[in-house]
């Protein structure tokens, strides 16, 4: 593959650069490639299942991801690329199986890129998430408590989130930036922030950005369900209804997804493949730890990237909710929508992908704005298959099932715990 050509110190003077979005790459219950993502969204296809390992008093439902057969995976990179190949055999022996999945969303979105390997140092890496192998955790806690066995040999290495970070930048090669960001579930809008403003400024060419898949064990999920925030339904018809009046919690997903940013300059210049531009993002707190939504920060935080973008409301098509299907948060995020929007709340599409999906959590962000590219170029917006009766009659639901439309420009939204409030724009053409 050819250098992006050009001095090094010349680019990294140069401020204000569009970002253009060049690779992408997904693993979750419903795609384990970009192409069936597509496929999946315009079919309205649930990944929610019955958990068949639920404990008495955890969630009955997940979406997980099924059949993932790492020799397999393996086995397809060995003779296109065989160095990412001998790589990652080796990084992701006794790995566990949410790196595993990182890994394979990342690598998908680099090779898509197809993006310079001269200048590995101008390449930054983002991981999206925290506390990301909670299952792995703790089971190798357990097992030494017991004294039934000692730890993966690699666990002083894999329990950490930063390991994430290791094991993709050893394996692609990349020798730039490099971090974790935690917003809890703002996590993956918050690292495209940091990566917007990363290749904007000029601190790196391009920006791979992995929203890394949760895993959680059963503490986690009991205390989900403590907290009132996942859903308690025993059938997935009866859960994850986000905007529904019959919404009662989040369904967790499993999954990750992984995105590059580059300037677009530079990826024009080498004839990459644009697939979308991230316009503008916001990340702001609401000076509150708890649980507890608010729609003026959720707001704010849509005026914030509309602002950094340069746009108004009036050119957003579509908006990928956080919709997670807990009932006061679609509340304050429908008062949100109606604020910001004002007398245009009825035009914009509004929709919840987490419907089809679950609830990732880390990595939410990063799959739903591929999901918001995929719409763009499909020239549709993807069905809620359990959305009967919308809470909020203002807003421009899309409904039980996929409509076709032109969507240029798009906001997507990303809500935690903790007070995090981050929203992103996305577009099919960028702004000169």
């Amino acid at each position: 593959m050819q250098g992006s050509g050009g001095p090094a110190m010349e680019r990294r003077d140069e401020r204000n650069a569009g970002v253009a979005i060049v690779g992408r790459g997904v693993r979750c219950s419903i795609a384990d490639t970009v192409a069936a993502l597509a496929s999946a969204l315009r079919e309205g296809r649930s990944g929610i299942r019955v958990r068949p390992d639920a404990g008495p008093r955890e969630p009955r439902l997940a979406a997980r991801v099924g059949g993932f057969d790492l020799a397999a995976w393996l086995d397809t990179l060995q003779g296109p690329e065989p160095e990412i190949w001998g790589r990652a055999r080796k990084v992701l022996k006794n790995a566990p199986h949410a790196t595993r999945l990182g890994v394979t969303a990342a690598v998908e979105a680099w090779r898509e890129a197809g993006a310079p390997t001269g200048e590995p140092e101008r390449t930054g890496l983002i991981v999206a998430g925290s506390n990301l192998n909670q299952d792995y955790i703790a089971e190798n806690v357990l097992a030494v408590a017991s004294g039934a066995r000692r730890p993966n040999p690699k666990y002083a290495l894999s329990y950490s989130d930063s390991n994430h970070v290791g094991c993709v930048s050893e394996i692609l090669g990349l020798c730039g930036p490099g971090s974790t960001v935690s917003a809890a579930s703002a996590s993956g809008n918050a690292a495209l922030f940091h990566a917007w403003h990363w290749v904007k400024s000029g601190v790196v060419d391009r920006c791979l950005v992995l929203g890394a898949s949760t895993t959680l064990g059963a503490a986690e999920l009991e205390g989900f369900s403590i907290l009132g925030a996942a859903s308690l339904a025993e059938t997935p018809e009866a859960g994850c209804r986000p905007f529904d009046r019959e919404a009662n919690g989040f369904v967790w997903g499993e999954g990750a997804a992984a995105v590059v940013l580059e300037r677009a300059d530079i990826a024009q210049a080498r004839g990459a493949k644009i697939h979308g531009y991230l316009l503008g993002a916001s990340l702001l707190l609401d000076a509150r730890h708890g649980p507890e939504p608010s729609a003026d920060a959720e707001a704010r935080a849509m005026r914030a990237a509309l602002a950094a973008a340069g746009l108004s409301c009036e050119a957003i098509d579509y908006v990928n909710t956080h919709g997670t299907g807990s009932a006061a948060g679609d509340r304050a995020e429908c008062e949100a929508l109606r604020s910001v929007f004002g007398e245009l709340a009825g035009r914009p599409w509004i929709n919840a992908t987490k419907a089809l999906t679950g609830h990732c959590l880390s990595a939410a962000g990063v799959i739903e704005v591929l999901a918001c590219l995929l719409q763009m170029d499909g020239g549709f917006v993807h069905g809620n298959p359990c959305l009967e009766q919308p809470i909020d009659e203002q807003l421009r639901f899309v409904g039980k099932d996929a409509k076709l439309a032109a969507l240029r420009t798009v906001l997507s939204n990303g809500f935690g715990f903790g007070g995090f409030n981050s929203s992103v724009v996305i577009g099919k053409e960028g702004i000169s």
